[in-house]
């Protein structure tokens, strides 16, 4: 009896100790520690996270059993616990530095103990470089004064780089800050001497592998050919070379003379319709019946256009006159007009001044 006693306490007491052995062990720890690429600079306020995938490529996870969110604080190093017993798909887990790529790796740690260093270098991307994807304007053939929308899809800066995970954290400030670049999207646009004519440009946050679509708008004020260019450039901090993008079109401007009709010349306002005479007989306007820029269409008087006699006042000859004069006797009495005791004759002549009237015709004077 005191045998079986004694060996039930002994079975016990190892049974205690493998729980104990255990507890202890039942987790491996795996200290990471953080440096610049290049410089192996200790990189400190690291961010990182670990959840369990769900699923072989990881492009869903879970908080249970096994989840992490750590932050290096001062320091360029944290220590992160897994569990004894491997999850089927392992683990997904992510490190975070203001201004560098985000790091991004499947694990499998298990079993226990402490695991040797694991040393995590962030670095900037190389050639950050946003494509533009298209380039459209809403006419290509527009009269002066009416807008033209000039629209533009271009891609994000950042790429999947195709490996798991591809679970991408749903906190909005880490998918800003880490996940999504900097595109600003310029449009310039240039006359046929290269002049820049106009331009405007806005930044947009555009998130991992996805586009943004830009529309701009334009009101041409004089006719020609433009060059339309869209530049994209990438000023975000996790760049180490912006590689600018440009992409363009050109637009043809049509002017007041190019139409050919009343109604839609008048209908702008940039424009007048310009009547070759402006009355009959009047001023000629120096052409056919046409569109013109709006203040430009002027009237002369042209001798021979639009039944014009005279074009200036020293076209139009002057009226001239005579009247004769015959003495004569009264009776005893002679009567003449100049008094030179003779009876003879007098010839009186006069003239007046004629001049070019608005309508282009001579006056007719008396």
């Amino acid at each position: 009896m005191g045998n079986s006693l004694l060996k039930i306490k002994l079975l016990i007491s190892v049974i205690s100790l493998l729980c104990f052995a255990s507890s202890v062990y039942a987790t491996v720890y795996v200290p990471y520690y953080f440096y610049e690429q290049g410089t192996n600079a200790p990189m400190n306020n690291v961010h990182g996270l670990g959840y369990t995938c769900t699923d072989s490529g990881c492009y869903h996870v879970k908080t249970s059993p096994f989840s992490f969110d750590k932050n290096s604080g001062s320091g360029n190093r944290f220590t992160v616990t897994y569990p004894t017993y491997l999850q089927t798909y392992g683990y997904a887990i992510y490190f975070y530095k203001q201004n560098y790529v985000p790091l991004a790796y499947t694990a499998n740690w298990h079993g226990s103990g402490t695991a040797p260093p694991q040393n995590k270098y962030f670095h900037k991307k190389e050639d950050c470089k946003s494509e533009i994807y298209t380039l459209t304007a809403s006419n290509t053939e527009p009269f002066i004064g009416e807008p033209v929308e000039i629209s533009t899809t271009v891609r994000s800066a950042f790429h999947d780089v195709g490996t798991p995970p591809f679970y991408i954290p749903t906190d909005p400030t880490i998918r800003t800050e880490f996940y999504s670049s900097n595109v600003e999207i310029k449009l310039v646009i240039k006359d046929s001497s290269s002049t820049v004519v106009h331009q405007d440009s806005v930044t947009e946050e555009i998130f991992l592998d996805e586009t943004a679509n830009k529309t701009f708008y334009w009101t041409p004020t004089a006719p020609g050919t433009y060059t339309v260019e869209i530049h994209t450039t990438v000023p975000d901090s996790v760049c180490g070379n912006d590689i600018e993008q440009i992409k363009n079109i050109t637009i043809t401007v049509l002017g007041c003379s190019d139409y050919t009709d009343e109604i839609h010349c008048n209908n702008n306002t940039n424009c007048e319709w310009c009547p070759s005479c402006s009355s009959v007989p009047g001023p000629f306007s120096g052409g056919p019946d046409r569109c013109v820029d709006a203040g430009t269409c002027d009237y002369n008087c042209e001798i021979d256009q639009c039944g014009a006699t005279c074009a200036a006042d020293s076209d139009c000859a002057n009226n001239t006159c005579e009247e004769t004069y015959y003495d004569y006797c009264d009776g005893q009495k002679l009567v003449e007009y100049d008094n030179d005791k003779v009876m003879d004759s007098t010839t009186v002549t006069d003239w007046c001044e004629n001049t070019c009237l608005f309508n282009c015709i001579c006056t007719d004077c008396s």
